[in-house]
């Protein structure tokens, strides 16, 4: 939980930096309806980005702990088997 806090701080502090940057440095690419509509498009692109980088983070821990788990459990070997009893033929 404490490390996707970490990445949501980290990613929030990006797109405030994101946003500031153009009034910071004096560029007006914002203004008007185009403006709107790109700052639609980038927000749309950010939310699918954010979620195909959780859904691979998500995909490596799985992968990472089957490969743990993989090496925990070890495997019953038999070196010698048994044979059931059985009475000779008459």
């Amino acid at each position: 939980m404490k490390k996707q806090l970490c990445w949501i701080g980290a990613l929030t502090s990006f797109w405030v930096l994101i946003v500031n940057a153009p009034s910071i440095f004096g560029w007006h690419p914002m203004e008007g309806f185009s403006g709107l509509v790109i700052t639609f498009f980038l927000g749309y692109c950010a939310i699918i980005l954010v979620a195909q980088v959780f859904s691979a983070l998500t995909a490596i821990r799985s992968l990472l702990e089957d490969l743990v788990d993989s090496k925990r459990n070890s495997r019953r070997v038999l070196f010698r088997t048994e044979q059931p009893f059985t009475a000779p033929e008459e």
